[in-house]
């Protein structure tokens, strides 16, 4: 059973079973150094825990450091990335999760209306977004277009990161809105004496939140309600 930075416990018993696909999308970082293997979950703080991993560990190169995320620093920094890590495997497994209307803003912010990144768009769990396209535009393209284990990591619901079937995947989960709780605990099983940075300044950065329409929100909950469901943030209301 995991548990939240606020000491509540998180299983699968907070979701119907019916609405919980078993496919299961994303990869641990793992690090010997620390003993943790972090579930990386986009646009939930990856970037600060990340950067923090990768500056303990032994080939890191804090004058010349590779960019984060980059296959470069994934080799250098983490001993192993993989799909799967069980409790047998010694690590203390861990991710952080995030609200979902936030995190989906935040793809859209940045993705949809942010810099332009041609070839991100050509990648077929994009689902045939293109830049430029209005939230519920973006909503109606990913309603249509299958189950949404197949989106791209940045936009996937973050139950499909989670579960294994009927089993959570990690032992700790984190909430990004109270991060620095859940890094203290984080911090405290890896034995290091240094606190995650926060890199990212926009995505911590509050924001006033979109208020969705009544038509975008029906659009939202039918893809992103299990999320709700299993991680106990409030369901949104329309304007």
């Amino acid at each position: 059973m995991a548990r939240r930075e606020d000491g509540q416990a998180v299983g699968l018993e907070s979701a119907p079973v019916s609405k919980v696909q078993k496919t299961t999308v994303g990869s641990f970082l793992c690090s010997d150094a620390l003993g943790l293997a972090y579930l990386r979950i986009p646009k939930c703080g990856c970037t600060t825990i990340e950067g923090w991993m990768a500056s303990q560990h032994p080939n890191y190169d804090p004058v010349s450091p590779h960019k984060i995320h980059s296959a470069e620093a994934l080799r250098q920094y983490f001993d192993q990335v993989r799909p799967m890590v069980g409790h047998e495997d010694g690590y203390f497994r861990f991710t952080f999760v995030r609200d979902p209307l936030r995190r989906f803003l935040s793809f859209y912010n940045d993705k949809i209306l942010g810099p332009a990144r041609p070839t991100l768009f050509e990648h077929p769990s994009m689902l045939g977004l293109t830049r430029g396209l209005s939230i519920a535009e973006c909503l109606k393209v990913m309603r249509r277009s299958g189950p949404s284990h197949k989106f791209n990591p940045h936009f996937a619901p973050q139950h499909h990161f989670l579960l294994d079937g009927p089993r959570l995947r990690v032992d700790f989960i984190g909430r990004l809105e109270q991060f620095e709780a859940g890094a203290r605990v984080v911090v405290s099983m890896s034995g290091s004496e240094a606190n995650p940075q926060w890199l990212n300044k926009s995505g911590k950065r509050k924001k006033k939140l979109h208020i969705l329409t009544d038509a975008e929100l029906v659009m939202f909950l039918d893809i992103y309600r299990p999320d709700y469901e299993l991680l106990g943030y409030p369901i949104p209301t329309a304007a």
